[in-house]
Protein backbone atom coordinates (compact mmCIF):
# COMPACT_ATOMS: atom_id res chain seq x y z
CA UNK A 1 0.00 0.00 0.00
CA UNK A 2 1.43 3.38 -1.01
CA UNK A 3 1.75 6.17 1.52
CA UNK A 4 0.50 9.67 0.65
CA UNK A 5 3.16 12.24 1.51
CA UNK A 6 2.08 15.83 2.05
CA UNK A 7 3.95 18.47 0.02
CA UNK A 8 6.60 20.45 1.82
CA UNK A 9 4.78 23.73 1.22
CA UNK A 10 2.16 22.66 3.73
CA UNK A 11 4.64 23.00 6.60
CA UNK A 12 6.67 26.11 7.43
CA UNK A 13 10.11 26.39 5.79
CA UNK A 14 13.10 25.78 7.99
CA UNK A 15 14.24 29.41 7.84
CA UNK A 16 10.99 30.79 9.30
CA UNK A 17 12.44 30.33 12.75
CA UNK A 18 10.65 27.11 13.70
CA UNK A 19 12.96 24.19 14.45
CA UNK A 20 12.00 20.94 12.77
CA UNK A 21 11.39 18.30 15.43
CA UNK A 22 12.99 14.90 15.28
CA UNK A 23 10.95 12.25 13.45
CA UNK A 24 10.34 10.35 16.66
CA UNK A 25 8.90 13.46 18.31
CA UNK A 26 6.38 14.14 15.54
CA UNK A 27 2.95 12.77 16.45
CA UNK A 28 1.35 10.81 13.62
CA UNK A 29 -1.27 12.68 11.61
CA UNK A 30 -4.74 11.25 11.24
CA UNK A 31 -5.11 9.16 8.11
CA UNK A 32 -7.99 11.31 6.79
CA UNK A 33 -5.98 14.50 7.21
CA UNK A 34 -3.01 12.96 5.40
CA UNK A 35 -5.24 12.15 2.44
CA UNK A 36 -7.28 15.35 2.27
CA UNK A 37 -4.52 17.88 2.81
CA UNK A 38 -2.45 16.99 -0.33
CA UNK A 39 -5.58 16.98 -2.51
CA UNK A 40 -6.57 20.43 -1.29
CA UNK A 41 -3.00 21.65 -1.72
CA UNK A 42 -2.77 20.62 -5.36
CA UNK A 43 -6.21 22.04 -6.11
CA UNK A 44 -5.16 25.26 -4.38
CA UNK A 45 -1.90 25.41 -6.31
CA UNK A 46 -3.52 24.65 -9.68
CA UNK A 47 -6.34 27.18 -9.39
CA UNK A 48 -4.04 29.87 -8.04
CA UNK A 49 -1.49 29.37 -10.81
CA UNK A 50 -4.11 29.30 -13.57
CA UNK A 51 -6.11 32.39 -12.59
CA UNK A 52 -3.76 34.18 -10.21
CA UNK A 53 -2.94 37.01 -12.61
CA UNK A 54 -6.63 37.65 -13.31
CA UNK A 55 -7.42 37.75 -9.59
CA UNK A 56 -4.46 40.05 -9.01
CA UNK A 57 -5.73 42.39 -11.75
CA UNK A 58 -9.19 42.48 -10.20
CA UNK A 59 -7.72 43.25 -6.77
CA UNK A 60 -5.51 46.08 -8.02
CA UNK A 61 -8.23 47.67 -10.16
CA UNK A 62 -10.66 47.36 -7.25
CA UNK A 63 -8.23 49.37 -5.14
CA UNK A 64 -7.80 51.95 -7.92
CA UNK A 65 -11.51 52.70 -8.33
CA UNK A 66 -12.12 53.13 -4.61
CA UNK A 67 -13.18 56.56 -3.34
CA UNK A 68 -14.44 57.62 -6.77
CA UNK A 69 -17.74 58.63 -5.17
CA UNK A 70 -15.78 61.24 -3.24
CA UNK A 71 -13.10 62.19 -5.78
CA UNK A 72 -15.17 62.99 -8.88
CA UNK A 73 -17.89 65.06 -7.14
CA UNK A 74 -15.23 67.05 -5.29
CA UNK A 75 -13.52 67.93 -8.59
CA UNK A 76 -16.76 68.98 -10.30
CA UNK A 77 -18.13 70.87 -7.28
CA UNK A 78 -15.12 73.19 -7.41
CA UNK A 79 -16.32 74.38 -10.82
CA UNK A 80 -19.54 75.83 -9.38
CA UNK A 81 -19.20 79.54 -8.61
CA UNK A 82 -20.23 80.58 -5.11
CA UNK A 83 -23.76 82.03 -5.40
CA UNK A 84 -24.67 85.44 -4.05
CA UNK A 85 -26.63 85.41 -0.79
CA UNK A 86 -30.28 84.67 -1.53
CA UNK A 87 -29.62 83.89 -5.20
CA UNK A 88 -32.41 81.71 -6.65
CA UNK A 89 -31.74 78.46 -8.43
CA UNK A 90 -32.77 78.17 -12.05
CA UNK A 91 -35.67 75.90 -12.85
CA UNK A 92 -34.95 72.35 -13.91
CA UNK A 93 -36.66 72.95 -17.26
CA UNK A 94 -34.29 75.85 -17.95
CA UNK A 95 -31.29 73.74 -17.01
CA UNK A 96 -32.56 70.87 -19.17
CA UNK A 97 -32.89 73.22 -22.13
CA UNK A 98 -29.32 74.46 -21.63
CA UNK A 99 -28.05 70.87 -21.40
CA UNK A 100 -30.02 69.85 -24.51
CA UNK A 101 -28.54 72.76 -26.46
CA UNK A 102 -25.07 71.56 -25.47
CA UNK A 103 -25.90 68.00 -26.57
CA UNK A 104 -27.14 68.55 -30.08
CA UNK A 105 -30.78 69.02 -29.14
CA UNK A 106 -31.16 65.66 -27.40
CA UNK A 107 -33.55 65.56 -24.48
CA UNK A 108 -32.11 64.30 -21.18
CA UNK A 109 -33.08 60.81 -20.08
CA UNK A 110 -32.20 61.40 -16.43
CA UNK A 111 -31.67 64.24 -13.98
CA UNK A 112 -29.78 64.17 -10.70
CA UNK A 113 -29.67 66.95 -8.15
CA UNK A 114 -28.44 67.23 -4.61
CA UNK A 115 -29.68 69.24 -1.69
CA UNK A 116 -26.26 70.81 -1.20
CA UNK A 117 -26.42 74.39 -2.44
CA UNK A 118 -23.00 74.14 -4.08
CA UNK A 119 -23.61 70.86 -5.90
CA UNK A 120 -24.03 70.89 -9.70
CA UNK A 121 -27.07 69.48 -11.48
CA UNK A 122 -26.34 66.45 -13.67
CA UNK A 123 -28.26 65.74 -16.87
CA UNK A 124 -27.84 62.25 -18.31
CA UNK A 125 -28.19 61.55 -22.03
CA UNK A 126 -28.34 57.80 -22.26
CA UNK A 127 -25.29 55.91 -21.07
CA UNK A 128 -22.70 57.80 -23.05
CA UNK A 129 -22.95 61.39 -21.85
CA UNK A 130 -23.55 63.40 -18.68
CA UNK A 131 -23.72 67.20 -18.67
CA UNK A 132 -23.11 69.14 -15.45
CA UNK A 133 -24.58 72.60 -14.97
CA UNK A 134 -24.27 75.41 -12.45
CA UNK A 135 -27.70 75.47 -10.75
CA UNK A 136 -27.60 79.28 -10.39
CA UNK A 137 -26.21 80.50 -13.71
CA UNK A 138 -27.02 77.58 -15.98
CA UNK A 139 -23.44 77.49 -17.21
CA UNK A 140 -22.37 74.16 -18.63
CA UNK A 141 -19.47 72.99 -16.51
CA UNK A 142 -16.36 71.34 -17.93
CA UNK A 143 -16.90 68.37 -15.67
CA UNK A 144 -14.18 65.75 -15.33
CA UNK A 145 -14.41 63.65 -18.50
CA UNK A 146 -10.86 62.33 -18.33
CA UNK A 147 -11.19 61.36 -14.69
CA UNK A 148 -14.55 59.71 -15.34
CA UNK A 149 -13.13 57.89 -18.36
CA UNK A 150 -10.18 56.74 -16.25
CA UNK A 151 -12.45 55.25 -13.59
CA UNK A 152 -14.72 53.77 -16.27
CA UNK A 153 -11.76 52.07 -17.96
CA UNK A 154 -10.50 50.62 -14.68
CA UNK A 155 -13.95 49.33 -13.83
CA UNK A 156 -14.22 47.77 -17.29
CA UNK A 157 -10.97 45.93 -16.63
CA UNK A 158 -12.16 44.99 -13.15
CA UNK A 159 -15.46 43.54 -14.36
CA UNK A 160 -14.77 42.30 -17.90
CA UNK A 161 -10.98 42.48 -18.49
CA UNK A 162 -11.85 45.17 -21.03
CA UNK A 163 -8.24 46.17 -21.72
CA UNK A 164 -9.26 47.76 -25.02
CA UNK A 165 -12.17 49.61 -23.42
CA UNK A 166 -14.78 47.34 -25.01
CA UNK A 167 -16.82 44.86 -23.03
CA UNK A 168 -16.43 41.27 -24.17
CA UNK A 169 -18.33 38.14 -23.23
CA UNK A 170 -15.08 36.20 -23.03
CA UNK A 171 -13.55 38.67 -20.59
CA UNK A 172 -16.69 38.63 -18.48
CA UNK A 173 -16.63 34.82 -18.43
CA UNK A 174 -12.97 34.83 -17.34
CA UNK A 175 -13.51 37.32 -14.52
CA UNK A 176 -16.59 35.46 -13.35
CA UNK A 177 -14.66 32.19 -13.34
CA UNK A 178 -11.82 33.85 -11.42
CA UNK A 179 -14.24 34.99 -8.72
CA UNK A 180 -15.56 31.44 -8.40
CA UNK A 181 -12.00 30.08 -8.34
CA UNK A 182 -10.96 32.59 -5.69
CA UNK A 183 -13.89 31.47 -3.56
CA UNK A 184 -12.56 27.91 -3.81
CA UNK A 185 -9.03 29.12 -3.03
CA UNK A 186 -10.25 30.81 0.13
CA UNK A 187 -12.15 27.77 1.34
CA UNK A 188 -9.22 25.43 0.72
CA UNK A 189 -6.80 28.00 2.10
CA UNK A 190 -8.69 28.26 5.37
CA UNK A 191 -7.86 24.60 5.88
CA UNK A 192 -4.29 24.73 4.57
CA UNK A 193 -3.32 27.92 6.41
CA UNK A 194 -4.06 26.42 9.80
CA UNK A 195 -1.03 24.72 11.36
CA UNK A 196 -0.90 20.96 11.09
CA UNK A 197 0.33 20.76 14.68
CA UNK A 198 -1.04 23.23 17.19
CA UNK A 199 2.05 24.38 18.99
CA UNK A 200 2.84 27.91 20.08
CA UNK A 201 5.63 28.31 17.55
CA UNK A 202 3.57 26.93 14.69
CA UNK A 203 0.68 29.26 15.48
CA UNK A 204 3.01 32.26 15.63
CA UNK A 205 4.44 31.30 12.23
CA UNK A 206 1.04 31.60 10.55
CA UNK A 207 -0.47 34.39 12.69
CA UNK A 208 2.38 36.91 13.02
CA UNK A 209 4.75 38.45 10.49
CA UNK A 210 8.25 37.06 10.88
CA UNK A 211 10.80 39.86 10.86
CA UNK A 212 13.90 39.40 8.78
CA UNK A 213 12.50 36.55 6.72
CA UNK A 214 13.66 36.41 3.12
CA UNK A 215 12.78 34.55 -0.02
CA UNK A 216 10.51 31.54 0.31
CA UNK A 217 10.26 31.89 4.09
CA UNK A 218 8.96 35.46 3.73
CA UNK A 219 6.45 34.53 1.02
CA UNK A 220 5.22 31.55 3.04
CA UNK A 221 4.80 33.67 6.17
CA UNK A 222 3.06 36.58 4.45
CA UNK A 223 0.76 34.22 2.54
CA UNK A 224 -0.41 32.52 5.71
CA UNK A 225 -0.70 35.69 7.82
CA UNK A 226 -2.70 37.56 5.15
CA UNK A 227 -4.96 34.58 4.57
CA UNK A 228 -5.57 33.93 8.25
CA UNK A 229 -6.45 37.50 9.25
CA UNK A 230 -8.07 38.88 6.10
CA UNK A 231 -10.02 35.82 4.95
CA UNK A 232 -13.34 36.94 6.58
CA UNK A 233 -13.27 40.28 4.74
CA UNK A 234 -12.11 38.71 1.49
CA UNK A 235 -14.87 36.11 1.76
CA UNK A 236 -17.48 38.89 2.01
CA UNK A 237 -16.21 40.67 -1.10
CA UNK A 238 -15.83 37.36 -2.94
CA UNK A 239 -19.32 36.09 -2.12
CA UNK A 240 -20.92 39.40 -3.12
CA UNK A 241 -18.85 39.43 -6.31
CA UNK A 242 -19.97 35.87 -6.99
CA UNK A 243 -23.61 36.91 -6.65
CA UNK A 244 -23.04 39.75 -9.12
CA UNK A 245 -21.14 37.56 -11.57
CA UNK A 246 -23.70 34.73 -11.66
CA UNK A 247 -27.44 34.50 -11.26
CA UNK A 248 -27.54 31.10 -9.59
CA UNK A 249 -26.48 32.25 -6.06
CA UNK A 250 -29.48 34.56 -5.64
CA UNK A 251 -31.75 32.06 -7.38
CA UNK A 252 -30.56 29.42 -4.95
CA UNK A 253 -31.28 31.75 -2.04
CA UNK A 254 -34.72 32.46 -3.46
CA UNK A 255 -35.50 28.76 -3.75
CA UNK A 256 -34.23 27.98 -0.26
CA UNK A 257 -36.29 30.80 1.27
CA UNK A 258 -39.31 30.15 -0.96
CA UNK A 259 -39.13 33.65 -2.44
CA UNK A 260 -41.30 34.45 -5.48
CA UNK A 261 -38.26 35.80 -7.36
CA UNK A 262 -37.07 32.20 -7.81
CA UNK A 263 -39.55 31.93 -10.68
CA UNK A 264 -39.61 35.58 -11.74
CA UNK A 265 -36.42 35.45 -13.78
CA UNK A 266 -35.15 38.75 -12.44
CA UNK A 267 -31.78 39.96 -13.75
CA UNK A 268 -28.57 39.47 -11.85
CA UNK A 269 -27.54 41.79 -9.10
CA UNK A 270 -24.68 43.27 -11.04
CA UNK A 271 -25.53 46.95 -10.75
CA UNK A 272 -25.82 49.23 -7.83
CA UNK A 273 -29.21 50.17 -6.50
CA UNK A 274 -30.89 53.40 -7.40
CA UNK A 275 -30.47 56.53 -5.41
CA UNK A 276 -26.78 57.19 -5.87
CA UNK A 277 -26.45 60.45 -7.79
CA UNK A 278 -24.16 60.25 -10.81
CA UNK A 279 -23.60 63.94 -10.76
CA UNK A 280 -23.37 64.03 -7.01
CA UNK A 281 -21.91 61.33 -4.85
CA UNK A 282 -21.50 58.79 -7.64
CA UNK A 283 -20.15 60.79 -10.51
CA UNK A 284 -18.08 58.72 -12.81
CA UNK A 285 -19.22 55.49 -11.17
CA UNK A 286 -22.33 54.83 -13.23
CA UNK A 287 -22.53 57.44 -15.96
CA UNK A 288 -18.94 57.83 -17.02
CA UNK A 289 -18.37 57.89 -20.77
CA UNK A 290 -18.17 54.41 -22.19
CA UNK A 291 -20.06 52.76 -19.36
CA UNK A 292 -22.25 49.90 -20.49
CA UNK A 293 -24.62 49.43 -17.63
CA UNK A 294 -28.36 49.41 -17.73
CA UNK A 295 -29.70 50.97 -14.60
CA UNK A 296 -30.82 54.15 -12.99
CA UNK A 297 -28.00 56.28 -14.27
CA UNK A 298 -28.38 56.00 -18.00
CA UNK A 299 -32.03 55.32 -18.63
CA UNK A 300 -31.78 55.12 -22.41
CA UNK A 301 -29.77 54.03 -25.40
CA UNK A 302 -27.14 56.37 -26.75
CA UNK A 303 -28.73 58.67 -29.27
CA UNK A 304 -32.28 57.89 -28.15
CA UNK A 305 -34.68 60.76 -27.65
CA UNK A 306 -36.93 59.91 -24.71
CA UNK A 307 -40.43 61.24 -24.66
CA UNK A 308 -40.66 64.41 -22.59
CA UNK A 309 -43.17 64.32 -19.75
CA UNK A 310 -46.05 66.76 -20.02
CA UNK A 311 -45.58 68.00 -16.47
CA UNK A 312 -42.66 70.32 -15.82
CA UNK A 313 -39.51 68.86 -14.35
CA UNK A 314 -39.87 71.09 -11.32
CA UNK A 315 -43.37 69.72 -10.73
CA UNK A 316 -42.11 66.15 -10.96
CA UNK A 317 -39.28 66.89 -8.56
CA UNK A 318 -41.57 68.67 -6.11
CA UNK A 319 -44.09 65.80 -6.13
CA UNK A 320 -41.35 63.24 -5.61
CA UNK A 321 -39.80 65.15 -2.70
CA UNK A 322 -43.21 65.70 -1.12
CA UNK A 323 -43.73 61.94 -0.97
CA UNK A 324 -40.27 61.23 0.46
CA UNK A 325 -38.51 61.89 3.77
CA UNK A 326 -37.80 65.53 4.51
CA UNK A 327 -34.09 64.93 5.11
CA UNK A 328 -33.33 64.01 1.51
CA UNK A 329 -29.79 64.06 0.15
CA UNK A 330 -30.18 63.42 -3.57
CA UNK A 331 -32.99 63.09 -6.10
CA UNK A 332 -32.74 61.24 -9.37
CA UNK A 333 -35.44 61.37 -12.05
CA UNK A 334 -35.50 58.85 -14.88
CA UNK A 335 -37.69 60.16 -17.64
CA UNK A 336 -38.49 56.92 -19.46
CA UNK A 337 -38.60 56.80 -23.22
CA UNK A 338 -36.88 54.21 -25.40
CA UNK A 339 -34.73 52.03 -23.23
CA UNK A 340 -35.83 53.84 -20.11
CA UNK A 341 -37.72 52.48 -17.16
CA UNK A 342 -40.74 50.68 -18.53
CA UNK A 343 -42.78 47.90 -17.06
CA UNK A 344 -42.88 46.66 -13.49
CA UNK A 345 -43.20 48.86 -10.45
CA UNK A 346 -40.78 51.51 -11.71
CA UNK A 347 -41.90 52.12 -15.23
CA UNK A 348 -45.65 51.82 -15.00
CA UNK A 349 -47.78 49.21 -16.73
CA UNK A 350 -45.92 47.10 -19.25
CA UNK A 351 -46.72 48.22 -22.77
CA UNK A 352 -48.14 51.53 -21.59
CA UNK A 353 -46.69 55.01 -21.91
CA UNK A 354 -43.20 55.64 -20.53
CA UNK A 355 -43.22 56.29 -16.80
CA UNK A 356 -41.12 58.66 -14.71
CA UNK A 357 -39.17 57.00 -11.93
CA UNK A 358 -37.77 58.84 -8.95
CA UNK A 359 -35.10 57.72 -6.50
CA UNK A 360 -34.74 59.78 -3.35
CA UNK A 361 -31.83 58.99 -1.06
CA UNK A 362 -31.30 60.34 2.44
CA UNK A 363 -27.56 59.60 2.47
CA UNK A 364 -24.51 59.96 0.28
CA UNK A 365 -23.87 56.23 0.62
CA UNK A 366 -25.39 53.47 -1.50
CA UNK A 367 -28.02 52.33 0.98
CA UNK A 368 -31.05 50.53 -0.49
CA UNK A 369 -32.81 50.77 2.87
CA UNK A 370 -32.43 54.57 2.85
CA UNK A 371 -33.60 55.04 -0.74
CA UNK A 372 -37.22 55.67 -1.70
CA UNK A 373 -38.34 54.48 -5.14
CA UNK A 374 -41.39 56.12 -6.72
CA UNK A 375 -43.22 55.98 -10.04
CA UNK A 376 -44.79 59.26 -11.11
CA UNK A 377 -47.53 60.09 -13.58
CA UNK A 378 -45.68 61.94 -16.36
CA UNK A 379 -48.70 64.16 -17.00
CA UNK A 380 -49.41 65.33 -13.45
CA UNK A 381 -46.53 64.16 -11.32
CA UNK A 382 -48.86 62.22 -9.05
CA UNK A 383 -47.38 59.17 -7.35
CA UNK A 384 -48.58 56.05 -9.16
CA UNK A 385 -46.58 53.37 -7.36
CA UNK A 386 -44.40 53.19 -4.30
CA UNK A 387 -42.64 49.85 -4.01
CA UNK A 388 -42.47 48.72 -0.42
CA UNK A 389 -39.01 47.34 0.42
CA UNK A 390 -40.44 45.63 3.49
CA UNK A 391 -42.69 43.64 1.19
CA UNK A 392 -39.83 42.38 -0.94
CA UNK A 393 -38.64 38.84 -0.43
CA UNK A 394 -35.34 38.04 1.22
CA UNK A 395 -33.59 37.31 -2.07
CA UNK A 396 -34.71 40.65 -3.50
CA UNK A 397 -33.46 42.59 -0.49
CA UNK A 398 -30.17 40.69 -0.48
CA UNK A 399 -29.69 41.36 -4.19
CA UNK A 400 -29.97 45.09 -3.60
CA UNK A 401 -27.14 44.97 -1.06
CA UNK A 402 -24.60 43.07 -3.16
CA UNK A 403 -22.89 46.02 -4.84
CA UNK A 404 -22.91 48.34 -1.78
CA UNK A 405 -21.31 45.62 0.36
CA UNK A 406 -18.89 44.47 -2.34
CA UNK A 407 -17.48 47.95 -2.93
CA UNK A 408 -18.01 49.22 0.62
CA UNK A 409 -19.94 52.18 -0.82
CA UNK A 410 -22.92 51.36 1.33
CA UNK A 411 -20.96 52.39 4.42
CA UNK A 412 -19.15 55.50 3.26
CA UNK A 413 -15.42 56.13 3.43
CA UNK A 414 -15.00 53.63 6.26
CA UNK A 415 -16.64 50.85 4.26
CA UNK A 416 -14.60 51.67 1.17
CA UNK A 417 -11.42 51.64 3.26
CA UNK A 418 -12.29 48.17 4.58
CA UNK A 419 -12.93 47.01 1.00
CA UNK A 420 -9.56 48.44 -0.06
CA UNK A 421 -7.90 46.55 2.80
CA UNK A 422 -9.54 43.31 1.68
CA UNK A 423 -8.43 43.88 -1.92
CA UNK A 424 -4.89 44.67 -0.76
CA UNK A 425 -4.78 41.47 1.30
CA UNK A 426 -6.06 39.53 -1.73
CA UNK A 427 -3.25 41.02 -3.82
CA UNK A 428 -0.71 39.92 -1.19
CA UNK A 429 -2.19 36.41 -1.19
CA UNK A 430 -1.98 36.11 -4.96
CA UNK A 431 1.50 37.62 -5.22
CA UNK A 432 3.03 35.44 -2.53
CA UNK A 433 1.16 32.39 -3.78
CA UNK A 434 2.50 32.85 -7.31
CA UNK A 435 5.99 33.42 -5.90
CA UNK A 436 5.80 30.15 -3.96
CA UNK A 437 4.55 28.32 -7.06
CA UNK A 438 7.37 29.71 -9.22
CA UNK A 439 9.98 28.75 -6.62
CA UNK A 440 8.52 25.26 -6.51
CA UNK A 441 8.70 25.05 -10.31
CA UNK A 442 12.31 26.23 -10.36
CA UNK A 443 13.28 23.58 -7.79
CA UNK A 444 11.56 20.90 -9.87
CA UNK A 445 13.37 22.04 -13.04
CA UNK A 446 16.69 22.21 -11.22
CA UNK A 447 16.27 18.69 -9.86
CA UNK A 448 15.28 17.47 -13.30
CA UNK A 449 18.32 19.08 -14.87
CA UNK A 450 20.62 17.59 -12.23
CA UNK A 451 19.16 14.11 -12.74
CA UNK A 452 19.61 14.41 -16.51
CA UNK A 453 23.23 15.47 -16.03
CA UNK A 454 23.92 12.51 -13.74
CA UNK A 455 22.28 10.12 -16.20
CA UNK A 456 24.41 11.48 -19.03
Amino acid sequence: MSTVVAPRELDPPRDVGIPTPAPSAVPPRPRVRRRIRPVLFWMHLTLGSALGLVILTQALTGISIAYRRQIVPAVIARQVAAPAPGAPRLSLDTLAARAAAASGGRSPSGITLRRDAGAPVAMQFGRDRTVYLDPYTGRVLPGAPRLEAFFAYLEGVHRWLALTGTRSEFGEAVTSASVLAFFGLLLSGLYLWLPARWTRRNVRAVALVTRGARGRARDWNWHHVAGLWASPLILVTTVTGLCMAYQWPTRLLARVTGSPSAQSGEPRAGGPPGGGPPGGSDAGARDAPGRDRSGPAGGGRPGARPASPRASLDTLAARALAASPASWYSLQLRLGGPGGPRGGPRGGPRGGPPGVSASISTTANLRPDLTTQLTLDPATGAVQARPDDAGRDLAGRARGWMHPVHSGEGFGVLGETVAVGAALAAAVLVWTGLALALRRLRRRLARGGASAAVAA
